[in-house]
């Protein structure tokens, strides 16, 4: 799996390459038909061009292309064979180990909008309502090229959450589990019954 990841982010710097030379407008074009392409056919072939966007946005928006070690980490943890066990069950999850300035904000950022595009709701666990509204609001504009919606999340108590709400939520850990007690509690469903899809915990 490792030789054939690393592989693909070779074909994902030769697409670079060619990314760089488009205006922004037409690399939004580019992502908008790569998106449809792998809604309609989720390939091997066009996940590698959504990643090679996805990275070339990354670049347009914040300034700094991700390193190879952060795309290696995104594409494994996107990879099911990873979570694929002996006896033919996928795991529930899957778990990277990086260390404080390696970049988590950044690869939950990747692999959140890709798992967007794949359709999963996902909620981003992090460890204060800071960092949470601090990610939402600083990603929301990247996420918004991928078509996904993104908030952040905080319980008050008084209100409670209802719908949806956003494809990708920022919180807490404890935001989270008191919003959901509270609304069984209540007898209302937790955001619509429509979380607890993917859950990326940045700790």
């Amino acid at each position: 799996i490792l030789d054939t990841t690393i592989a693909d982010y070779n074909m994902i710097m030769q697409r670079g390459q060619a990314l760089i030379q488009l205006t922004n407008a037409n690399v939004d074009v580019a992502l908008h038909f790569a998106i449809v392409r792998y809604t309609r056919e989720a390939s091997h072939q066009n996940f590698v061009e959504l990643l090679a966007l996805a990275r070339e946005c990354f670049k347009r928006e914040f300034g700094v292309y991700p390193y190879n070690t952060q795309m290696i980490t995104i594409m494994l943890l996107s990879n099911d064979q990873l979570r694929l066990k002996s006896d033919g069950t996928i795991a529930k999850g899957i778990y990277a180990q990086i260390k404080t300035g390696e970049g988590k904000s950044l690869i939950l950022s990747l692999l959140a909008a890709i798992q967007g595009v794949r359709g999963h709701r996902v909620d981003i666990i992090t460890s204060n309502n800071y960092l949470a509204k601090r990610d939402a609001l600083r990603f929301k504009r990247f996420y918004d090229r991928f078509q996904v919606s993104c908030a952040d999340f905080k319980f008050e108590g008084s209100s409670l959450p209802s719908g949806g709400g956003a494809q990708i939520v920022y919180s807490t850990n404890h935001d989270m589990v008191f919003g959901y007690l509270a609304c069984q509690l209540n007898g209302s469903p937790f955001f619509g019954n429509k979380r607890f899809d993917t859950a990326l915990i940045d700790e």
